[in-house]
């Protein structure tokens, strides 16, 4: 079937399904939605499709395009990334030039833009300028992890495609054929958040599952309205962890809730079995409405995450106030 490796996105399918049913195309799209859910992956499929030279929706898999597709050497399709740095208006310079290009072989050229967001305001306001004036035998499929992001004029000129988190049951579904562990498949599942991308870079080697049990391990130790810890804490986290963030937020975010649990009875709510004396220690130190401040602390801190902030004193400032609540 039309787009069957795509998972979890029926809505999504079945708009793009209808698309190449009618052959009737918009000269952009906008993949919106959080990361690691399959934007990428859609919009592959949906360009694979397009191109296919057999008639029908059904990308056959057999002809010269989608030989070449599969390949990667398919003369009229280019993927643009902007990888860990932003995107700049080189980069959209030279993607504008190429535009003046007629297709090799097909009846459109496909652009596949990933991290949209991440082009610098420059690079935007050049980008629009295509999304406004597009030539005919062009289509755009831009992916973007938050379109808030984004100028209005580009967000308005492409057809959004919204693509959600994932199912439980999926996530869970990939995980039993990739772990045998029914403690770290939960780990995984819980901080992968309905995202399968998160759970495929958490599945690398046992390196989260050991940086998991240092970090609770250095919290749990650390003294009261302690700055040098906590500085060495986000030392740590920068060197180990790359500086994500993100991933530290969600750890300590469960770390907290299972104290809470742990302060309430409710034990069979537990993530961090395998945590449980650092639990019993850490929780005399804790009152409940202590640990519901810090909770909010954190998700308010997280709601931050796609601002350009100093991240270092932000995070050092939220810790040293979470750590002083401590007993």
């Amino acid at each position: 079937m039309v787009l069957e490796k795509i998972k979890g996105q029926e809505r999504a399918r079945k708009i793009l399904g209808s698309h190449l049913e009618k052959g009737h195309y918009h000269h952009a799209y906008l993949f919106h939605g959080p990361g690691g859910v399959g934007k990428r992956t859609a919009a592959r499929h949906f360009a694979r499709a397009i191109f296919c030279e057999n008639e029908g929706p059904e990308a056959c898999g057999n002809c010269r395009a989608c030989g070449q597709f599969d390949r990667g050497n398919h003369p009229d399709y280019q993927e643009i990334e902007a990888g860990d740095r932003t995107m700049g208006i080189e980069i959209i310079r030279e993607l504008r030039r190429s535009l003046t290009l007629k297709p090799y072989q097909s009846q459109y050229r496909i652009f596949l833009i990933s991290q949209v967001e991440k082009m610098t305001p420059q690079a935007a306001n050049s980008f629009l300028k295509s999304l406004e004036e597009p030539p005919p035998s062009v289509i755009f499929i831009l992916t973007t992890d938050n379109r808030e992001l984004l100028l209005p004029t580009i967000n308005s000129r492409a057809f959004p495609i919204t693509f959600n988190f994932l199912g439980k049951k999926l996530i869970e579904s990939f995980l039993a054929k990739e772990v045998a562990d029914p403690q770290k498949r939960r780990i995984i599942g819980e901080i992968a958040g309905g995202s399968l991308g998160v759970a495929c870079q958490l599945l690398e080697g046992d390196h989260f599952l050991e940086q998991r049990k240092e970090l609770i391990s250095r919290w749990s130790k650390m003294g009261k309205q302690s700055f040098l810890e906590v500085h060495d804490l986000v030392q740590w986290l920068e060197k180990e962890w790359e500086g994500d963030y993100y991933l530290f937020f969600q750890l300590l975010q469960y770390w907290l809730r299972d104290l809470f649990y742990w302060k309430n009875g409710q034990q069979e709510n537990l993530l961090h079995q395998d945590c449980l004396e650092f639990l019993e220690d850490e929780g005399e130190r804790w009152k409940t409405v202590d640990l519901e401040k810090a909770l909010i602390t954190l998700d308010q801190l997280q709601r931050e995450k796609d601002r350009k902030i100093n991240w270092r004193l932000a995070l050092e400032a939220a810790l040293l106030q979470i750590n002083s609540w401590r007993q």
